[in-house]
């Protein structure tokens, strides 16, 4: 039998050849190009990234200054108070900080350090207000303090009752907008508001404009004129002075300006040797406004504004009561059937008092400057201001209330002296 053998060869396959191909690096060739796919990318991709990051920082930044001037608008309506604005200090940082998300470090400058101003109008025009050194308080009673007042129908609205802010969001706060480099006068103000020159508005510089005139609203007081009338009868007056009647009561703290009486149902009393005279005053030995005036058959009324010592209206700041007297004098009686009326009116004016929410101290009066000349004031007010209203007595420093109400719209209010007193709209 043949015998077979086979022989097993020793060969080795190279270690190179065994699949280790993918263990190697990248080639420089092979480098260069995917640097060069990056750089492609990356120039494609960057300026919309940079972009949508900066529309992200304005946007946040202009949210910012809407929460700032909301919060300010809250405050001024809240405290009725346009506190100073400073001009990156001042007292706007506490003020707007508790209506508003933000530190008070934060309100006068942005997430990267740099400035937010804060800049009133030099041209605006609030009594007592005047640009960025002073503070607006509609809580002080003197009328000088409360905008637009004026002594007719209509007050002058508020002049340019504005205010801005403006924001630096450069990268490295190079946008010079303190005073520094915008003085802060009329014109600049105008020319950044108006963007005609100075500071001019961009995707870096942020500006908010706060105008403060539509939180006012105009209030219209006008205090009219009372009128009393009475009527005294005499039956068969005899010889002598009479004890006085009480005919008219008026309200303390008003001026009379106007009387005048009439007669009628008497005989002749000029006769010889009769008389008949009337006085009308506050007593028989008080003010006499129409002293001994002839009582005669059908006399109609006498001239007004007739008071002993001129025609200055009477004005007393207690209750005033009006007497009339009739006299009978002479050696011989007058005629029987010589009973009658005396008629007596007069006319005057109070002087109303309002207080408005937040004032301190007594209410404030409406000053009558001419007797028997409706008085009209008009002012601004914050709108939701409650507006006291009383008649023109004071007990205590305290007048008697007649209306209170919240201003919401412009409105007017008329006075009418009693009695009773009232406030009418």
């Amino acid at each position: 039998m043949r015998e077979c053998k086979f022989k097993i060869s020793n060969s080795k396959f190279p270690v190179s050849n065994r699949f280790f191909w993918n263990e190697h690096g990248f080639t420089l060739i092979e480098m260069i190009g995917l640097l060069a796919v990056i750089a492609i990318m990356a120039a494609v991709i960057a300026p919309d990234l940079l972009k949508i990051m900066q529309s992200k920082e304005q946007g946040v930044e202009e949210a910012i200054l809407d929460d700032l001037a909301h919060g300010l608008m809250k405050y001024v309506l809240d405290s009725r108070i346009i506190p100073q604005s400073g001009e990156g200090t001042g007292t706007w940082a506490t003020n707007i900080a508790s209506y508003v998300e933000l530190p008070s470090s934060n309100i006068y400058e942005t997430d990267l350090s740099c400035s937010r101003r804060y800049w009133f109008d030099p041209a605006t025009n609030l009594n007592g207000l005047t640009d960025n050194s002073a503070t607006y308080n509609q809580n002080t009673v003197s009328a000088a303090n409360l905008s637009g007042y004026s002594t007719g129908s209509t007050a002058s609205p508020p002049s340019n009752a504005r205010a801005m802010i403006i924001s630096d969001i450069t990268s490295t706060c190079s946008n010079n907008i303190l005073v520094a480099s915008v003085a802060h006068n009329t014109a600049n103000f105008a020319a950044v508001w108006d963007q005609t020159g100075t500071l001019t508005e961009s995707d870096t510089l942020k500006i908010k404009r706060v105008n403060f005139s539509p939180l006012f609203k105009t209030l219209t007081l006008i205090s009219g004129n009372g009128y009393l009338f009475s009527r005294s009868t005499y039956q068969t007056p005899a010889k002598g002075t009479l004890t006085p009647v009480a005919v008219l009561i008026v309200e303390e703290n008003s001026h009379i300006f106007s009387i005048s009486y009439g007669s009628g149902g008497f005989e002749p009393t000029t006769m010889p040797g009769g008389t008949a005279s009337l006085d009308i005053g506050t007593a028989p030995t008080g003010t006499q406004f129409i002293a001994a005036g002839d009582v005669t058959s059908a006399v109609a009324s006498s001239p007004t504004t007739t008071f002993a010592g001129g025609t200055t209206p009477i004005t007393s700041t207690s209750i005033i009561t009006v007497y009339a007297e009739l006299t009978i004098d002479g050696s011989n009686y007058v005629f029987n059937g010589n009973s009658g009326y005396i008629d007596v009116s007069l006319e005057y004016v109070g002087e109303p008092q309002y207080k408005l929410q937040g004032q301190s101290g007594d209410p404030t009066t409406i000053t009558i400057t001419t007797a028997g000349t409706p008085e009209i004031v008009s002012f601004n007010v914050f709108k939701g201001t409650e507006v006291l209203l009383y008649d023109q007595t004071l007990t205590g420093g305290v007048g008697n209330l007649l209306l209170s109400t919240v201003i919401k719209e412009s409105e007017t209010f008329y006075y009418y002296p009693g009695p009773p007193t009232v406030w009418g709209r």
